[in-house]
C-alpha cells in the first residue's frame, strides 16, 4: 500500500488501514474478540480525503500482489 498508512486512527485526514486485533483490541481477551467479530484476517480501512482514484487504485494493486504471493486464485 503507498496512500492507506498502516496506522491507528489519529484523528487526522489521512486515509489508513489497520488490523483491530494487532492495533486498536490487542489488549481485549480471544474470546471477546471473537464474539465481537474481530479476528486476525480483520483489516479495517479509513478512508481519508485522498484521490477516490488514488485510493482505488492503491486498494486493486495491494489485492494484486497478495492474490500473487498466495500463488493466485484457486
Amino acid at each position: 500500500m503507498r496512500v492507506f498508512a498502516l496506522a491507528e486512527s489519529l484523528g487526522a485526514v489521512e486515509s489508513l488501514a489497520e488490523s483491530p486485533s494487532l492495533m486498536t483490541h490487542a489488549s481485549v481477551p480471544d474470546e471477546q474478540r471473537a464474539k465481537l467479530g474481530i479476528n486476525d484476517s480483520l483489516i479495517r480501512l479509513s478512508i481519508g480525503v485522498e484521490s477516490c482514484r488514488d485510493l482505488i487504485d492503491d486498494l486493486r494493486n495491494s489485492l494484486v500482489v497478495l492474490v500473487e504471493s498466495m500463488g493466485g486464485f484457486k
